[in-house]
């Protein structure tokens, strides 16, 4: 899987609104076809963390993402990625998930603003 291909994929997502994990899926599948559901979300998740790191994407936790939503540490991130009810896309529109969007560096760097280094 092209790992670049993939963050930026997922970043393109993060500069229109906040993102759930499950609307990744797709992303992640045109890019590569051959693997399996699990292994699928852990390559979502390294390059999920991997943008995390580089300040590029942030995540909340939250239910209607209309305001109450809460910033979540780096540490409750790689936490809230290990548990399968946040890429469940039939989850509740009440029940609290874990949603991300791209920072300012993040938006500044998909749109070219910004060199991507």
């Amino acid at each position: 899987m092209n790992a670049p291909g993939l963050q930026r994929s997922i970043l393109e997502l993060a500069t229109e609104d906040f993102v759930g994990l499950w609307e990744t899926l797709p992303v992640a599948r045109e890019i590569c076809q051959c693997l399996a559901e699990r292994e699928l979300r852990a390559r979502v998740s390294m390059a999920l963390l991997h943008l995390m790191q580089e300040g590029l994407v942030e995540f909340f936790a939250g239910a209607h993402f209309s305001g109450e939503q809460a910033p979540l540490s780096p540490e409750a991130v790689e936490r809230e990625l290990s548990d399968p009810r946040n890429w469940d896309a039939q989850l509740p529109p009440t029940e609290r998930h874990l949603r991300f969007v791209a920072t300012e560096l993040g938006r500044d760097r998909y749109f070219g603003r910004r060199k991507v280094e």
